[in-house]
This record gives structure tokens, sequence and C-alpha cells, in this order.
């Protein structure tokens, strides 16, 4: 029974030994050599005892502990479709989308509609003050009426070859300036009243009642998002997978939705400065939940296929420049082992990794808890 401590002790002994003869210092080429070949006979040596010393435990230890090594998880290999997508950056606009300004300056006197809410082209939104524009009219038009009579009196002379032509041409001159002055003025009065250039919502109002509204300046944002643009620019090297006419995913991640689409238009120019060309996708929006200017990500396929071997790509590990699984296979006694496979990887999209080569259907491979096997090492499966 004490047989099991003698080898152990020889072991112990004989490593000292090999230790201690390896911290000699050789000093020529031919006694390192021979050095490391006694070294390498006394390894050999050592490995023959150890496995004799644990088969004697094992015979002379009658526990049973049933299977033994490390607990790992396992996914089964099958065979199923694989697509691989480009994403692009994008972002959500409308081409329906003024920013509504006044042709003249002037005071607000009243604003006539409330963001939110729906307009019509041609609807009144703000009305500026326009007491001097009128005041204006109501000059012109008692002239008006003066050089009308006048005009008339002199006409009806004129007709019956009574006073001189330039009388009534002088008349008909002063009639004709005021009615172009008249038409003026309420061309001016008409720009007092600001209105909708489009059917749309209210999204901003930018002035309040009683402030000063100068000219080009944004009173009012109108928009209309029935209909919505994504614009997106995508990278050159894409110029061949991003093509008009496409079918792509949609999706915006604050919202949680994605829509399916087609592209609209696919440039043909490259811009020099960062090497992109536009892309744009046009969505419907009856239900107004796409905002301008909402972030999208546009998802183009450009690569598929029906049926190949998909593993998740944080079970392939990188192990001396080459892609490595373990595969769960069958040792000794019904022991499971994990025996290191190289694959040859293909495509990777969210999270999943075409595999080319090295795996078939069928095949079980570890998944939790393969990060430091070493190759052959035991393991008990967990699923």
């Amino acid at each position: 029974m004490r047989t099991p401590y003698i080898y152990t002790l020889l072991v112990a002994s004989t490593i000292l030994l090999a230790v201690g003869c390896g911290a000699e210092e050789k000093g020529t080429l031919e006694e390192k050599k021979a050095e490391l070949t006694e070294l390498e006979s006394k390894a050999d040596e050592l490995k023959a005892q150890m496995k004799q010393l644990k088969e004697e435990i094992a015979e002379l230890d009658t526990t049973d502990k049933g299977p033994q090594g490390r607990y790992v998880t396992s996914i089964d290999i099958t065979a199923k479709p694989f697509a691989h997508f480009i994403e692009l950056q994008g972002t959500a606009t409308s081409d329906d989308n003024v920013s509504v300004t006044t042709e003249m300056g002037g005071n607000v006197l009243k604003i006539l509609v409330n963001e939110g809410q729906q307009v019509r082209k041609g609807q009144e939104l703000i009305l500026l003050d326009d007491d001097v524009i009128r005041k204006q009219i109501n000059e012109i038009n008692v002239a008006l009426d003066l050089a009308k009579t006048t005009y008339e009196k002199q006409k009806k002379l004129w007709d019956q070859n009574i006073g001189s032509e330039i009388q009534y041409l002088q008349a008909k001159n002063q009639k004709d300036n005021l009615e172009s002055k008249l038409a003026s003025a309420y061309a001016q009065l008409e720009k007092t009243r600001v209105k909708s250039p489009i059917n749309g919502t209210i999204d901003a109002i930018s002035i309040n009642e009683g402030e000063l509204a100068s000219p080009g300046y944004q009173l009012v944002r109108v928009v209309d998002l029935d209909k919505i643009e994504v614009h997106a620019d995508a990278s050159e090297a894409y110029i061949t997978s991003v093509i008009k006419g496409d079918s792509v995913m949609v999706r915006f991640p604050v919202l949680n939705k994605t829509y399916n689409a087609t592209i609209a238009h696919a440039g043909q120019v490259i811009d020099p400065t960062n090497r992109t060309f536009k892309v744009e996708i046009n969505l419907p929006n009856k239900t107004k939940e796409l905002k301008a200017n909402l972030l999208a990500v546009i998802e183009v396929k450009d690569y598929e296929v029906d049926s190949t071997i998909v593993v998740p790509t944080k079970y392939i590990q990188q192990l001396g420049g080459k892609d490595v699984v373990y595969v769960v296979s069958d040792g000794e006694d019904g022991q499971k082992i994990a025996l290191r496979t190289e694959v040859k990887s293909g495509m990777t999209y969210a999270g999943n990794t075409e595999v080319l080569s090295g795996l078939k259907p069928g095949d079980e491979i570890v998944a939790e808890g393969a990060r430091d096997l070493v190759n052959g090492e035991a393991i008990i499966v967990k699923n």
C-alpha cells in the first residue's frame, strides 16, 4: 500500500536532480547538447513513471468519483440559412419642411395657429400690423375718386373736340398712376398676412405677438411628414453592392421599428472629400410616427446562402493566427474530451459567423467554458 508514496518520492527526487543539473553552467556547445539529451531521457523516464503511478493510484482508490473534467456547455451544429448585411447610418428628412418668412417687416398683430396644428396650403398663420398700409389705401382711394372724375370730364370734352389734348392725357395719366399705386398697396396689405405654402403641420413658431418680424427670418416652420426620405452616405467600397431598386431594411433604434423598403436613389458620383456616394430611401409615414432628423440604420443585404454551418462568433477562438473551436468527443471509458479543431471562417453578422470548413452538421462544440480549455482535456457537458 506504500508503493505510491515511494514512487512519489522517487519522482520528486528525480525532478530536483534534473533542475539542479540544469542550473549548472556548461562551457561548450557539445556539453550543452549532451545535457539536453540527458534531460530529455530523464523526462521520458519521469513520464513513464508518472503514468504507472497514476494507474496504481487508480487501482488502489476504490471511491467511485464518476466522470472527471471541467464543466462546460455545448451546442449542436446544424445547417441553416445565413445572410450578411451592410449597415449604413442615415437620417430621416422631409422635402416638405418649410421655413415660413415674411417679405416685409412689421409688428406681429396676431398668431392664428398653434404648434402641432394641421394647416392647409394658403391658410393664414400670422397677421402683421397693417394700419399704415390701410391708411395709405384710404388716401389713394380719395385721390383716385377725384382723378376718375377729372378724367371722365376731360374725356367728354375731348370726345367733343373741346379742350386740349394735353389736359386729357394728364387726367388719364393721373388716374392710371393712382390705380397702380392702389394695386401695389393692396399687394403690400396681402403680405401682412403670412400664409402656409404647403399642407402640413405647424412644427415650430419662432415669434410672439407684439414682436417685430423681419424679412427673411423664420416665423413658422411647417412640415408635411406623409412621406419621409432617409438619406445616407455609403463608402465607395459598396458601389457594386448598394444599387437602386435593391430591397433594404430601415431600422429606427429609438422607435425600435424596422421598415422594408427599396433604394430610390444611389449616387453615381463619389465625393472626393470622404470617398462616399449618396443613398436615398423613401418611406410612407401616414401615422406620422417618423420624425425629421430621426437617426436610422439601413441594412443592405450583400450576401446570402440557403444552407451553411453557422456558429455564434463568441465560440470561435483565435489561436496562433488560426480560428479554432473545441469539438466534444468521446474519450476513454465514456469520458468526454474537448478536441481543438481548426475552422475556416466566412462572413460575420449579428453575432454569427459562417464556417466554411472544419465542421459538419451533427458535430457538437463547446460553448460556455471553452476559453481556457486544453486540447484533449476531459470535460463534463452540462446543458
